[in-house]
């Protein structure tokens, strides 16, 4: 199998190149480059369309689904127990035999100061409280906060008002506070922007309010477990503050747990506690199955922030790519993919395509699993559909221009053999036919002096007279032999010199150009003739006209040529049905790259004009 090298061609002939390829190495580089451009365009104008979203919260699923059964049963008794974490769930139970429902009342609130002195009895390292708070303050859960300085407090509500947040005296008294949304949770997004929260009255004597910085909650329990720890800087926020969010680790966690009813029984085990985040939430709220948690219709929202907390302090966090790296990505992708497309045919683009898409799905599931990175799948996998599509498109564009172009030289290679064959006929014609016309009439002659009272011999001379004539005619037409001696303008004004003598037609004849025969190809030339003739000849036989005018002027480095005639003038219907004759004229026109119009003459009140158009700069180089 040959190889197939690109063409090494000059800088100035670059750009002709891509808009007109001459040769197949020439069609190559063109497709690559619009390939590559159109792939570049597709890229910007698709990658970031609203539907995607869907389609990558569908394909972060079944990453996380594919990577948990790859490594991790799905099974209870096969999962991975969390190291940090201790879960007290405030459920079905504990609130039937406690006869509370929310913590918003005095004496509810005195259950969970209860609550949380006992398990500051084994010394956890923080408590969390994940429970709404908003509503009576109580002094005993106020004092358990203030005496106890690792409590972190979950803030609930949208944070615009007073009501939306619990009592300043909790806020001031617990060791952090953090607002307890994650954004994106059904994508198991652990990324919190910072949040901003008005803090009423805090300035009552100058009227000023002031904005404090809000964190999530999980950043808020990393900060203080840090500092329980002794470590002086906190190694997590920044994943925060980045561009681009991290998610929550695939891994299957099982969390020591009791409930708020077995806590205030003493009914509890040292172990679960001692220096461990201890997060006290209810179980009751409803959430719908989110990506990597088991199937099940109903997620406690204290286990979500237990597994955003755990996977962070775990530095098991999978982390998006950058937007300008993923754009980057999608742009190189999408031009070279398209550049391929548009240089392959059928079954090899389809192939390619069908290998890009595999090879996406496994490198993105390598990437998720391996390096913890998710790539951004959906625009890519849009990418490479968009751009098969529109490199079939380059591929058969450039192609259908090829196979015009090959068609433009079969036709003029026709042309040419055509010329030449007419040369050979009217060479045979003048070499060999007309000597022997010009023998029988000299015998004609003899015989009129032979028998001069027989009239034949001289009827005969007469007939021999005529076809020597049309034989010279027919060989004038057939070659013009007139363009190789006279040259182009004087054989364009003997064709209305001809046209005058057959027709009694008055004849102008107008040049205006600079232009010389040598820098007008034979082939263009004898086109040209050709179709001036075909004109000519239309004239004389169907316009009826008196008065014949041909110009020939340049404009921008334009041939202009106008044959206009003050005859009947040619019927729309003539135009419409493209007859042999204007089909033959616009056919040799387009042998050239001639532009050829037909209109009313401005001069005349009736007739037809002729408008012959060449751009000079187009036959240079051409033989």
């Amino acid at each position: 199998m040959s190889e197939r090298r690109l063409p090494v061609i000059p800088a100035t002939r670059f750009f002709s190149i891509i808009f007109s390829a001459r040769n197949k190495n020439e069609l190559l580089l063109q497709r690559l480059f619009w390939g590559a451009l159109i792939g570049c365009l597709t890229t910007f104008l698709s990658s970031d369309l609203p539907y995607l979203e869907n389609m990558e919260a569908n394909i972060l699923e079944w990453q996380y689904k594919l990577a948990s059964n790859s490594f991790w049963s799905i099974g209870e008794h096969n999962k991975t127990k969390a190291k940090d974490i201790t879960l007290i769930a405030f459920d079905d139970r504990s609130q039937f035999e406690l006869g509370i429902a929310r913590f918003n009342d005095a004496p509810s609130q005195q259950i969970l100061a209860q609550v949380i002195e006992r398990i500051e009895k084994y010394h956890p390292a923080i408590v969390v409280i994940d429970i709404d708070l908003r509503g009576t303050v109580c002094p005993e859960l106020q004092k358990t906060l203030q005496h106890n300085h690792n409590i972190v407090l979950a803030l609930f509500g949208d944070l615009e008002g007073r009501s939306s947040i619990p009592s300043p005296g909790y806020l001031t008294s617990a060791a952090a506070i953090g607002y307890n949304d994650l954004p994106g949770e059904s994508t198991c997004s652990v990324r919190q922007l910072p949040i901003n929260y008005h803090e009423i009255g805090s300035n009552t004597s100058t009227g000023e309010n002031t904005w404090v910085l809000i964190p999530s909650l999980a950043e808020a329990v990393i900060n203080v477990y840090n500092g329980t720890r002794g470590s002086s800087s906190n190694t997590h926020s920044s994943i925060y503050r980045a561009p681009t969010p991290a998610y929550f680790s695939y891994r299957r966690l099982e969390y020591p747990a009791a409930s708020l009813l077995e806590v205030l029984n003493n009914k509890l085990d040292p172990n679960m506690f001692k220096s461990r985040i201890v997060m006290v939430g209810d179980t009751l709220t409803p959430r719908q199955e989110i990506v990597g948690t088991t199937n099940s219709d109903f997620y406690p929202e204290v286990t979500l922030h237990a597994d955003a907390i755990s996977t962070l302090l775990d530095n098991e966090q999978i982390y998006a790519l950058a937007p300008n790296l993923a754009k980057t990505i999608m742009v190189v992708l999408g031009a070279g993919f398209c550049a391929l497309a548009s240089i392959l045919n059928l079954i090899p683009r389809t192939g390619l395509f069908i290998v890009g898409v595999v090879s996406l799905m496994v490198l993105s599931q390598i990437s998720f699993q391996t390096f913890h990175v998710i790539m951004p799948t959906a625009p890519l996998l849009a990418v490479l559909l968009l751009c098969y599509a529109m490199g079939a498109f380059v591929h058969l564009n450039s192609d259908l221009r090829l196979q015009n172009k090959e068609l433009d030289k079969a036709r003029e290679s026709m042309q040419a053999r055509a010329e030449e064959e007419r040369q050979r006929i009217a060479e045979d014609l003048h070499d060999e036919t007309l000597p022997n016309l010009s023998a029988v009439a000299r015998l004609a002659d003899k015989l009129t002096k032979e028998l001069k009272d027989n009239p034949i011999p001289l009827q005969m001379r007469k007939q021999l007279d005529f076809s020597v004539t049309e034989m010279r005619r027919v060989i004038n037409d057939l070659h013009p032999s007139v363009l190789e001696t006279m040259g182009f303008k004087p054989a364009l004004e003997n064709l209305l010199v001809a046209l005058s003598h057959d027709g009694n037609i008055k004849i102008q004849f107008n040049d205006s150009s600079t232009f010389s025969d040598e820098t007008l190809p034979k082939l263009y030339k004898l086109q040209l003739y050709r179709i001036v003739q075909e004109c000519l000849n239309n004239i004389e036989k169907h316009a009826q006209a008196t008065t014949v005018d041909i110009s020939i002027s340049q404009n921008n480095n334009r041939l202009i040529i106008v044959i206009a005639d003050n005859g009947q003038g040619m019927p729309v219907h003539a135009l419409k049905k493209e007859s042999h004759g204007i089909l033959n004229i616009k056919q040799r026109a387009q042998l050239i790259n001639a532009q050829v119009d037909w209109k009313k003459p401005t001069q005349y009140q009736s007739g037809t004009e002729v408008k012959i158009e060449l751009a000079l700069n187009e036959t240079q180089g051409e033989s």
